[in-house]
Protein backbone atom coordinates (compact mmCIF):
# COMPACT_ATOMS: atom_id res chain seq x y z
CA UNK A 1 0.00 0.00 0.00
CA UNK A 2 1.03 3.64 -1.20
CA UNK A 3 1.14 5.97 2.15
CA UNK A 4 2.80 8.67 0.67
CA UNK A 5 0.49 11.96 1.16
CA UNK A 6 0.20 12.88 -2.33
CA UNK A 7 -0.48 9.32 -3.61
CA UNK A 8 -3.63 9.48 -5.98
CA UNK A 9 -6.08 6.64 -5.03
CA UNK A 10 -6.89 5.08 -7.50
CA UNK A 11 -10.08 3.12 -6.40
CA UNK A 12 -13.21 2.81 -8.10
CA UNK A 13 -16.70 3.92 -7.10
CA UNK A 14 -19.19 0.49 -6.64
CA UNK A 15 -21.89 1.01 -8.65
CA UNK A 16 -24.16 1.10 -6.54
CA UNK A 17 -23.15 1.49 -2.80
CA UNK A 18 -21.27 4.21 -3.49
CA UNK A 19 -23.55 6.91 -2.54
CA UNK A 20 -24.13 10.77 -2.46
CA UNK A 21 -27.00 12.30 -0.15
CA UNK A 22 -28.88 15.13 -0.05
CA UNK A 23 -31.07 16.52 2.93
CA UNK A 24 -34.62 16.59 1.94
CA UNK A 25 -37.29 19.05 4.09
CA UNK A 26 -40.92 16.74 4.47
CA UNK A 27 -43.75 18.70 7.07
CA UNK A 28 -40.68 19.66 9.05
CA UNK A 29 -38.48 16.93 8.78
CA UNK A 30 -35.09 16.43 7.37
CA UNK A 31 -34.09 13.65 5.98
CA UNK A 32 -30.76 12.63 4.51
CA UNK A 33 -30.68 9.93 1.51
CA UNK A 34 -29.21 9.11 -2.11
CA UNK A 35 -30.98 10.54 -4.78
CA UNK A 36 -30.28 8.47 -7.43
CA UNK A 37 -33.19 6.82 -7.37
CA UNK A 38 -35.41 9.50 -7.76
CA UNK A 39 -33.54 10.76 -10.30
CA UNK A 40 -33.11 7.47 -12.23
CA UNK A 41 -36.30 5.94 -11.60
CA UNK A 42 -39.27 9.13 -11.41
CA UNK A 43 -41.23 10.07 -14.17
CA UNK A 44 -39.57 12.98 -15.97
CA UNK A 45 -42.35 15.48 -14.61
CA UNK A 46 -42.16 14.17 -11.02
CA UNK A 47 -41.35 16.44 -7.99
CA UNK A 48 -38.86 14.19 -7.13
CA UNK A 49 -37.02 13.80 -10.25
CA UNK A 50 -36.61 17.29 -10.33
CA UNK A 51 -35.63 17.84 -6.56
CA UNK A 52 -32.72 15.08 -7.46
CA UNK A 53 -31.47 16.87 -10.47
CA UNK A 54 -31.10 19.88 -8.30
CA UNK A 55 -28.82 18.42 -5.96
CA UNK A 56 -26.75 16.74 -8.44
CA UNK A 57 -23.74 18.54 -8.97
CA UNK A 58 -24.04 21.19 -7.25
CA UNK A 59 -21.42 21.93 -4.00
CA UNK A 60 -23.10 24.05 -1.26
CA UNK A 61 -26.13 24.09 -3.20
CA UNK A 62 -29.79 23.34 -2.48
CA UNK A 63 -30.18 19.56 -0.36
CA UNK A 64 -26.57 20.08 0.58
CA UNK A 65 -26.89 20.86 4.37
CA UNK A 66 -29.46 21.00 6.92
CA UNK A 67 -30.27 24.83 6.27
CA UNK A 68 -30.66 24.59 2.77
CA UNK A 69 -32.97 21.28 2.20
CA UNK A 70 -34.74 20.29 -0.85
CA UNK A 71 -38.23 20.94 0.10
CA UNK A 72 -41.30 18.49 -0.87
CA UNK A 73 -43.87 18.36 -1.63
CA UNK A 74 -46.39 16.05 -0.11
CA UNK A 75 -50.08 15.40 -0.65
CA UNK A 76 -52.91 16.99 2.11
CA UNK A 77 -53.41 13.13 3.12
CA UNK A 78 -49.60 12.63 3.63
CA UNK A 79 -47.45 13.15 6.88
CA UNK A 80 -43.20 12.80 7.34
CA UNK A 81 -44.21 8.55 8.88
CA UNK A 82 -45.74 8.11 5.46
CA UNK A 83 -42.52 9.33 3.12
CA UNK A 84 -40.31 7.50 5.90
CA UNK A 85 -42.08 4.20 4.29
CA UNK A 86 -41.26 5.19 1.03
CA UNK A 87 -37.98 6.10 1.50
CA UNK A 88 -37.43 2.34 3.04
CA UNK A 89 -38.56 1.15 -0.27
CA UNK A 90 -35.89 3.31 -2.01
CA UNK A 91 -33.42 2.53 -0.45
CA UNK A 92 -33.95 -1.06 -0.63
CA UNK A 93 -34.29 -1.04 -4.35
CA UNK A 94 -31.63 1.00 -5.14
CA UNK A 95 -28.93 -0.94 -3.38
CA UNK A 96 -30.23 -4.07 -4.75
CA UNK A 97 -32.20 -5.02 -1.28
CA UNK A 98 -35.15 -7.01 -0.89
CA UNK A 99 -37.51 -4.68 0.37
CA UNK A 100 -39.41 -4.47 3.62
CA UNK A 101 -40.67 -7.27 4.08
CA UNK A 102 -42.91 -6.39 7.42
CA UNK A 103 -45.30 -3.91 6.04
CA UNK A 104 -48.76 -4.11 6.64
CA UNK A 105 -51.74 -3.94 4.18
CA UNK A 106 -51.98 -0.73 5.54
CA UNK A 107 -48.50 0.08 5.12
CA UNK A 108 -48.46 -0.12 1.40
CA UNK A 109 -51.55 1.20 0.49
CA UNK A 110 -49.41 4.74 2.01
CA UNK A 111 -46.74 3.43 -0.55
CA UNK A 112 -48.78 3.02 -3.16
CA UNK A 113 -50.56 6.60 -2.56
CA UNK A 114 -47.45 8.32 -2.56
CA UNK A 115 -45.73 6.77 -5.11
CA UNK A 116 -48.70 6.81 -7.48
CA UNK A 117 -48.59 11.04 -6.48
CA UNK A 118 -44.23 11.05 -6.88
CA UNK A 119 -44.71 8.66 -10.37
CA UNK A 120 -42.65 6.51 -8.99
CA UNK A 121 -44.34 3.18 -11.51
CA UNK A 122 -41.69 0.73 -9.85
CA UNK A 123 -42.60 1.30 -6.67
CA UNK A 124 -46.24 1.70 -7.29
CA UNK A 125 -46.14 -1.77 -8.94
CA UNK A 126 -44.55 -3.63 -6.31
CA UNK A 127 -47.15 -1.93 -2.99
CA UNK A 128 -49.85 -2.84 -5.58
CA UNK A 129 -48.17 -6.55 -5.94
CA UNK A 130 -47.91 -6.26 -2.44
CA UNK A 131 -51.41 -5.69 -1.32
CA UNK A 132 -52.96 -8.06 -4.08
CA UNK A 133 -50.56 -11.07 -2.43
CA UNK A 134 -52.05 -10.48 1.36
CA UNK A 135 -53.53 -13.28 2.76
CA UNK A 136 -56.71 -12.24 4.46
CA UNK A 137 -58.69 -13.74 6.93
CA UNK A 138 -62.67 -14.66 5.15
CA UNK A 139 -64.57 -13.01 7.89
CA UNK A 140 -62.73 -9.62 7.45
CA UNK A 141 -61.17 -9.64 4.24
CA UNK A 142 -64.60 -7.59 2.11
CA UNK A 143 -64.38 -4.69 4.69
CA UNK A 144 -60.95 -4.38 3.57
CA UNK A 145 -61.60 -4.75 -0.09
CA UNK A 146 -64.22 -2.26 0.10
CA UNK A 147 -62.00 -0.16 2.03
CA UNK A 148 -59.47 -0.22 -0.77
CA UNK A 149 -61.96 0.02 -3.41
CA UNK A 150 -63.08 3.16 -2.14
CA UNK A 151 -59.38 4.22 -1.83
CA UNK A 152 -59.68 3.80 -6.10
CA UNK A 153 -62.79 5.60 -5.72
CA UNK A 154 -63.11 8.16 -8.78
CA UNK A 155 -59.12 8.40 -9.64
CA UNK A 156 -58.42 6.71 -12.76
CA UNK A 157 -54.94 7.04 -11.51
CA UNK A 158 -55.77 3.70 -9.93
CA UNK A 159 -57.65 1.84 -12.13
CA UNK A 160 -55.62 -1.06 -12.24
CA UNK A 161 -55.52 -1.01 -8.81
CA UNK A 162 -59.38 -1.58 -9.19
CA UNK A 163 -59.43 -4.06 -11.93
CA UNK A 164 -57.38 -6.28 -9.77
CA UNK A 165 -59.37 -5.85 -6.50
CA UNK A 166 -62.26 -7.00 -8.70
CA UNK A 167 -60.36 -10.15 -9.57
CA UNK A 168 -59.66 -11.03 -6.21
CA UNK A 169 -63.14 -9.98 -5.20
CA UNK A 170 -64.84 -12.17 -7.76
CA UNK A 171 -62.91 -15.37 -6.05
CA UNK A 172 -63.82 -15.19 -2.27
CA UNK A 173 -66.76 -17.56 -1.47
CA UNK A 174 -68.78 -15.12 0.41
CA UNK A 175 -72.13 -15.49 1.75
CA UNK A 176 -75.08 -13.11 0.75
CA UNK A 177 -75.46 -11.65 3.75
CA UNK A 178 -71.47 -10.88 3.30
CA UNK A 179 -71.68 -9.62 -0.19
CA UNK A 180 -74.75 -7.20 0.91
CA UNK A 181 -71.90 -4.02 2.22
CA UNK A 182 -70.28 -4.57 -1.58
CA UNK A 183 -73.41 -4.30 -3.00
CA UNK A 184 -74.56 -1.20 -1.10
CA UNK A 185 -70.90 0.22 -2.18
CA UNK A 186 -71.44 0.07 -5.72
CA UNK A 187 -74.25 2.80 -5.08
CA UNK A 188 -71.69 5.28 -6.10
CA UNK A 189 -73.20 7.25 -9.17
CA UNK A 190 -69.51 7.27 -10.71
CA UNK A 191 -68.82 3.66 -9.25
CA UNK A 192 -66.96 1.43 -11.70
CA UNK A 193 -70.13 -0.51 -13.25
CA UNK A 194 -67.72 -4.01 -13.46
CA UNK A 195 -68.17 -3.84 -9.78
CA UNK A 196 -71.85 -4.32 -9.62
CA UNK A 197 -71.48 -6.62 -12.04
CA UNK A 198 -69.54 -8.66 -10.35
CA UNK A 199 -71.24 -8.57 -6.98
CA UNK A 200 -74.85 -9.38 -8.14
CA UNK A 201 -73.41 -12.77 -10.53
CA UNK A 202 -71.56 -13.98 -7.39
CA UNK A 203 -74.91 -13.08 -5.17
CA UNK A 204 -76.65 -15.33 -7.66
CA UNK A 205 -74.63 -17.83 -7.64
CA UNK A 206 -74.16 -18.19 -4.34
CA UNK A 207 -75.15 -21.82 -3.41
CA UNK A 208 -77.88 -23.11 -0.89
CA UNK A 209 -79.15 -23.59 1.45
CA UNK A 210 -80.88 -20.66 1.62
CA UNK A 211 -83.20 -19.03 4.29
CA UNK A 212 -86.12 -16.24 4.24
CA UNK A 213 -83.57 -14.15 6.96
CA UNK A 214 -80.68 -14.52 4.31
CA UNK A 215 -82.88 -13.64 1.44
CA UNK A 216 -85.30 -10.51 2.87
CA UNK A 217 -82.25 -7.79 3.00
CA UNK A 218 -81.77 -8.43 -0.37
CA UNK A 219 -84.95 -7.79 -1.22
CA UNK A 220 -85.34 -4.80 1.08
CA UNK A 221 -82.47 -3.06 -1.04
CA UNK A 222 -83.30 -3.51 -4.48
CA UNK A 223 -87.10 -2.60 -3.66
CA UNK A 224 -85.36 0.98 -2.02
CA UNK A 225 -82.36 1.15 -5.01
CA UNK A 226 -83.52 1.37 -8.83
CA UNK A 227 -81.42 -0.60 -11.36
CA UNK A 228 -81.10 -4.09 -9.57
CA UNK A 229 -83.98 -5.38 -11.51
CA UNK A 230 -82.23 -8.95 -12.26
CA UNK A 231 -81.34 -9.40 -8.17
CA UNK A 232 -84.78 -8.36 -7.42
CA UNK A 233 -85.84 -11.19 -9.76
CA UNK A 234 -83.09 -14.17 -7.96
CA UNK A 235 -84.51 -12.74 -4.13
CA UNK A 236 -88.30 -13.26 -5.28
CA UNK A 237 -87.49 -16.69 -7.01
CA UNK A 238 -85.73 -17.80 -3.52
CA UNK A 239 -87.78 -16.58 -1.04
CA UNK A 240 -90.47 -18.34 -3.30
CA UNK A 241 -89.53 -21.58 -2.83
CA UNK A 242 -88.20 -21.02 0.71
CA UNK A 243 -92.13 -19.89 1.66
CA UNK A 244 -93.47 -23.06 -0.04
CA UNK A 245 -96.37 -24.28 2.30
CA UNK A 246 -96.21 -20.88 4.53
CA UNK A 247 -99.39 -18.89 2.89
CA UNK A 248 -99.70 -16.59 5.92
CA UNK A 249 -96.00 -15.75 6.15
CA UNK A 250 -96.58 -15.10 1.65
CA UNK A 251 -99.41 -12.65 2.18
CA UNK A 252 -97.48 -10.78 4.60
CA UNK A 253 -94.58 -10.54 2.76
CA UNK A 254 -96.27 -10.35 -0.11
CA UNK A 255 -98.33 -7.20 0.72
CA UNK A 256 -94.90 -5.57 2.85
CA UNK A 257 -92.96 -6.07 -0.45
CA UNK A 258 -95.75 -5.75 -2.91
CA UNK A 259 -94.77 -9.04 -4.59
CA UNK A 260 -98.46 -9.99 -6.26
CA UNK A 261 -97.82 -13.37 -7.00
CA UNK A 262 -97.42 -14.24 -2.91
CA UNK A 263 -99.75 -11.91 -1.68
CA UNK A 264 -102.76 -13.20 -3.99
CA UNK A 265 -101.27 -16.55 -4.54
CA UNK A 266 -101.43 -16.60 -0.69
CA UNK A 267 -104.94 -15.84 0.13
CA UNK A 268 -105.92 -17.68 -2.64
CA UNK A 269 -104.90 -20.82 -1.32
CA UNK A 270 -105.83 -19.31 2.67
CA UNK A 271 -109.44 -18.88 1.10
CA UNK A 272 -110.21 -23.00 -0.48
CA UNK A 273 -108.59 -24.03 2.51
CA UNK A 274 -110.99 -26.59 4.17
CA UNK A 275 -109.75 -24.81 7.76
CA UNK A 276 -108.03 -21.76 8.41
CA UNK A 277 -105.03 -21.57 10.56
CA UNK A 278 -105.12 -20.37 14.25
CA UNK A 279 -106.75 -17.45 15.14
CA UNK A 280 -103.98 -15.67 16.41
CA UNK A 281 -102.21 -16.06 12.57
CA UNK A 282 -105.53 -15.28 10.84
CA UNK A 283 -105.50 -12.09 13.34
CA UNK A 284 -101.85 -11.18 12.44
CA UNK A 285 -103.34 -10.52 8.56
CA UNK A 286 -104.62 -7.53 10.03
CA UNK A 287 -108.16 -7.11 11.06
CA UNK A 288 -109.49 -5.92 7.38
CA UNK A 289 -108.19 -8.83 5.35
CA UNK A 290 -109.01 -11.09 8.06
CA UNK A 291 -112.79 -10.13 8.21
CA UNK A 292 -112.66 -10.07 4.36
CA UNK A 293 -111.44 -13.08 4.03
CA UNK A 294 -113.47 -14.98 6.44
CA UNK A 295 -116.75 -12.77 4.69
CA UNK A 296 -115.57 -14.60 1.19
CA UNK A 297 -115.22 -17.53 2.32
CA UNK A 298 -118.52 -18.17 4.25
CA UNK A 299 -120.39 -16.37 1.41
CA UNK A 300 -119.03 -18.75 -1.53
CA UNK A 301 -119.36 -22.07 0.58
CA UNK A 302 -121.98 -24.36 -1.93
CA UNK A 303 -123.97 -27.59 -1.79
CA UNK A 304 -124.63 -29.84 1.71
CA UNK A 305 -120.70 -29.97 2.74
CA UNK A 306 -120.52 -26.11 2.26
CA UNK A 307 -117.56 -26.51 -0.31
CA UNK A 308 -115.29 -23.46 -1.19
CA UNK A 309 -114.54 -22.92 -4.21
CA UNK A 310 -112.77 -19.43 -4.81
CA UNK A 311 -110.65 -18.29 -7.97
CA UNK A 312 -107.59 -16.17 -7.72
CA UNK A 313 -108.97 -13.73 -9.50
CA UNK A 314 -111.66 -13.26 -7.25
CA UNK A 315 -109.29 -12.86 -4.74
CA UNK A 316 -107.52 -9.99 -6.83
CA UNK A 317 -110.82 -8.39 -7.29
CA UNK A 318 -111.79 -7.92 -2.98
CA UNK A 319 -107.96 -7.70 -2.16
CA UNK A 320 -106.74 -5.07 -4.61
CA UNK A 321 -107.20 -2.06 -2.50
CA UNK A 322 -105.68 -3.30 0.09
CA UNK A 323 -102.54 -4.55 -1.66
CA UNK A 324 -102.28 -0.92 -2.62
CA UNK A 325 -102.71 1.04 -0.12
CA UNK A 326 -99.58 -0.43 1.74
Amino acid sequence: MNNDAGATNTGQPHPRLYLDTVVYEVNDTLFRVPPRYFDEKSAPLSPLRAAAQISIGREGGEGSSDENPISLPLPDYATADDFTLVLKVVIALDIDLPPPMTYTVDQWLTVCKLSTFWMLSDIRALAIQRISQANYDLPTALPQWIRFLEFCRNNDDFSDFRDDLIRHIDRYPFTVAEWMPLLEFTLDEHENSNIRTTVISRISEVPPPYTIEQWIPVLEFTMKEPGFSSLKEIAISHLSGLMEGHDMTKVKLGQKYHVEKWFFGGLTVLANQKRLSSLEEVEGLGSKIALRLLWLRDSSRTGVKGRISIRQSQIEGQFREEFLSN
